[in-house]
């Protein structure tokens, strides 16, 4: 295991793995924007700062495999010297070790523990799209990724669910 300053990954070509784009993509789209004002996000921060990252190095690019908010402060044109120093760990894997669920799980319990600042609903109208029949099958051995199931993984009830979906169909101002 290495470690590298944010400012050194900084200034080489990281991407996302192809297959857990649209996971990089809800994160930064629907769960960040609203953990941000959440007041345990600095925590939040240095915890995901200290977890080792896993990429893929091929000879053209860096590849993450997990590590939402590593990869978020990497495309941050403006960052604040303190988090360019932040030093991380990172762990090379070969192509044949990726697995989806490192990053799927990651954002499921990102999800979990901070659900009351979300919209769980477009959450997981969003992870049901992007999740293929195949990935699917990996994760849970069913071609289909149901409400019951992101409820369980997420530690709610499903009538928790449609309750809040319920709450905030009926808060919203036209």
């Amino acid at each position: 295991m290495d470690n590298v300053t944010i400012a050194k990954l900084q200034k080489t070509s990281v991407v996302i793995v192809n297959d857990i784009v649209k996971l990089f993509e809800i994160y930064n789209q629907f769960i960040r924007p609203q953990i941000k004002s959440s007041n345990t996000f600095i925590a939040y921060q240095n915890l995901t700062l200290a977890k080792p990252i896993l990429f893929i190095k091929t000879s053209e690019v860096i590849q993450l495999v997990n590590n939402f908010e590593v990869f978020y402060l990497l495309k941050t044109v403006d960052l604040n010297q303190e988090l360019c120093a932040e030093k991380v760990s990172i762990v090379k894997i070969n192509e044949a070790q990726f697995e989806v669920k490192y990053a799927f799980y990651e954002l499921i319990d990102l999800i979990c523990r901070y659900q009351k600042y979300l919209d769980i609903r477009l959450i997981y109208i969003h992870l049901n799209r992007s999740l293929t029949a195949d990935i699917n099958q990996q994760l849970f051995s069913s071609k289909k990724f149901s409400i019951g199931t992101f409820c369980n993984l997420i530690n709610i009830h499903e009538q928790t669910y449609y309750k809040r979906y319920k709450k905030d169909k009926n808060n919203v101002n036209y």
